[in-house]
């Protein structure tokens, strides 16, 4: 794994070297993160200041170095610990507000699904260099707020001139808080690219991963694991809503497959009536998603799959798979399910380098 800094305009510039440990992680539903910890306190400070740049050879994600974390002790030498998250983050930096002070107004998304809200949240409030604007000024509330080093890509699934819409209540707070709530509704993931030989801006997507269950295939019997752990669990999760606002109630399914029975049905029940603007039906199913998501059966495979496997990883043109793919898992001990590609993590140390995926799987898929 070869970690290098970012100039100016996002290219990769300067080697970094001599590092004790790097972990580098990618997620489809969160940010991704890395941490760097090093003996040579002063040196990597300087290569590496708050607020920089970084990305790796093999990667395309360009992520923020957040800290510096300096450790002394009396008897060893000082290490300094560096961590920082995807670029996708910086939305962290805004409010997902519709005006000022005495004359912010009720917002109100008019799109065909979540994911198309979230998106039009994100492009009105850090407005979108790529594109005609939607109104005779973006960003909505200051031209301050705009990122002008971020292309806002619109996702391949966006419908301009939908058949039928829904009314989506933003509610104010954390940009990034905010749209992330309404992609986890419909699945939705976010990334961060950085630019192309020649280029200056950071691509920020909000994407939906494919469908490669028939296509790719882990298995375990062929040797493509190594010292595997695995976790097959359906405790703790939900696939059935009864939501009570303060003047009605309904229940919200998690998903369009028939309605669970027996012990299959596992049931979440929410009380919302402190809230308000969640009076209607579909601020009801929205909040109902939203919390169904946070419990979902999981798959995981934890340790070292083969380098052929790894080395697959953002290859999906030539049968390779990428975060957001659902893939299918065929462990030993019976474990066969359908997964998502939530994580992939990378890991270099004095006992070697290590890349396998973190999977997940919903009672969506």
């Amino acid at each position: 794994m070869e970690l290098l800094t970012l100039d100016s305009n996002y290219q990769p510039s300067e080697l970094v070297e001599r590092y004790g440990s790097l972990i580098w992680t990618e997620r489809y539903f969160t940010t991704g993160d890395f941490q760097l910890k090093t003996t040579d306190v002063e040196r990597m400070i300087k290569l590496l200041p708050l607020e920089s740049c970084v990305t790796i050879r093999e990667s395309t994600v360009p992520m923020v170095v957040e800290l510096h974390e300096i450790k002394k002790t009396i008897t060893g030498a000082p290490e300094v610990t560096i961590k920082g998250r995807s670029f996708d983050s910086v939305l962290e930096r805004r409010a997902a507000v519709k005006g000022l002070g005495d004359i912010r107004v009720e917002w109100v998304e008019a799109r065909a699904k979540e994911s198309d809200a979230a998106y039009q949240v994100i492009r009105q409030i850090i407005g979108d260099v790529g594109r005609p604007p939607l109104s005779p000024q973006l960003p909505i509330n200051s031209e301050n707020d705009a990122l002008p080093m971020v292309d806002l890509t619109l996702p391949a699934d966006y419908e301009d001139v939908p058949a039928e819409t829904k009314d989506y209540e933003i509610k104010p707070g954390n940009l990034y808080t905010v749209a992330r709530e309404l992609m986890t509704i419909n699945r939705r993931g976010m990334k961060a690219v950085r630019p192309a030989p020649g280029g200056n801006k950071i691509a920020i997507e909000i994407y939906n991963g494919a469908d490669l269950h028939d296509e790719v295939v882990f298995d375990a019997r062929f040797d493509q694991f190594e010292d595997s752990t695995y976790l097959l669990s359906y405790a703790g999760s939900t696939n059935w809503g009864y939501v009570f606002s303060k003047t009605d109630s309904q229940t919200v399914p998690k998903t369009t497959s028939p309605e669970p029975t027996g012990l299959e049905r596992r049931v979440l029940y929410l009380d919302i009536s402190s809230e308000e603007g969640v009076e209607t039906e579909e601020a009801r199913r929205t909040r109902g998603l939203m919390e169904l998501y946070k419990f979902n059966n999981t798959a995981r495979y934890d340790g070292q799959i083969s380098q052929q496997i790894a080395d697959k990883y953002n290859l999906p043109v030539t049968g390779g798979y990428s975060l957001g793919d659902i893939l299918r898992l065929d462990g030993e001990y019976g474990l066969s399910t359908n997964v998502r590609v939530t994580e992939f993590i990378r890991s270099d140390d004095n006992t070697g380098s290590k890349a396998y995926p973190t999977f997940e799987v919903s009672a969506a898929e």
